[in-house]
């Protein structure tokens, strides 16, 4: 993914964004009740880093039952920026938004470290042989016994990223009726140039080679997933 600008500089004006996530068009409802169980239950309080969080939306709905300690954003879109700030002020004790690469994002050394990683609809941007450094610096980062919890677009097994566009376009991207015909071009001509989603086989296989843990499938369909990834170990942090 080009780390000049924001794939949601698509979404100029965040009509086209507000329809399809109003419409539930990419299952954010459902990818959110699957995931906001594990992060309400875990052990102590959340210090979350959101990479690629777009306007914090799927962060917000994650969180809300949540002991949130800390949130940290990081996206391109300064206008995305401004809108997870205000969105997660309710939720965290504390918020920071800051714009930038998720690449970058992940080989900074931040103190106390996350115990929280999310990415959602975010990695789908780098090709699959741009994520294993990537994914590396993800379980480099987090805290000890932490979650890496991935949310994004999935290729079925041993489809190729041209029959996945094919099927998205052909069969799931009609559905989406509130959309005007202008607005289904601009979709189709972002993931043509934009979108290189990973297959669930190759996001387990690239997070084995990181040294996560095996996974929680929370959520699978035909077009989108949610995994669960753990960093084995305890929090070492010391106690006040």
């Amino acid at each position: 993914m080009p780390d000049d600008h924001s794939p949601l500089d698509i979404f100029e004006g965040w009509s086209l964004y507000d329809c399809v996530v109003n419409n539930n068009y990419m299952l954010h409802e459902e990818l959110i009740e699957a995931v906001a169980p594990h992060a309400a239950r875990y052990g102590e309080p959340l210090r979350v880093l959101d990479l690629g969080c777009g306007d914090g939306y799927m962060a917000a709905g994650v969180l809300k039952g949540a002991n949130v300690e800390s949130y940290r954003g990081v996206d391109l879109s300064e206008s995305g920026l401004k809108r997870a700030a205000e969105r997660l002020a309710p939720i965290a004790a504390r918020v920071e938004v800051h714009e930038g690469s998720i690449r970058a994002a992940v080989r900074e050394s931040i103190e106390p470290p996350p115990n929280f990683l999310l990415a959602s609809f975010s990695l789908h941007h780098y090709r699959v042989t741009e994520l294993g450094p990537l994914i590396a610096d993800c379980q480099r980062l987090i805290a000890a016994g932490g979650l890496f919890v991935w949310i994004d677009a999935r290729r079925g097994h041993g489809e190729s990223r041209e029959e996945y566009l094919r099927r998205f376009h052909e069969v799931l991207l009609p559905t989406w009726s509130e959309l005007s015909e202008d607005q289904m071009q601009e979709v189709r001509q972002h993931m043509n140039d934009e979108d290189f989603p990973a297959s669930d086989d190759e996001k387990l296989a690239l997070a084995k080679s990181a040294g996560f843990d095996e996974p929680d499938v929370l959520y699978a369909d035909d077009y989108f997933s949610a995994h669960l990834f753990r960093k084995t170990g305890t929090n070492s942090l010391p106690t006040a």
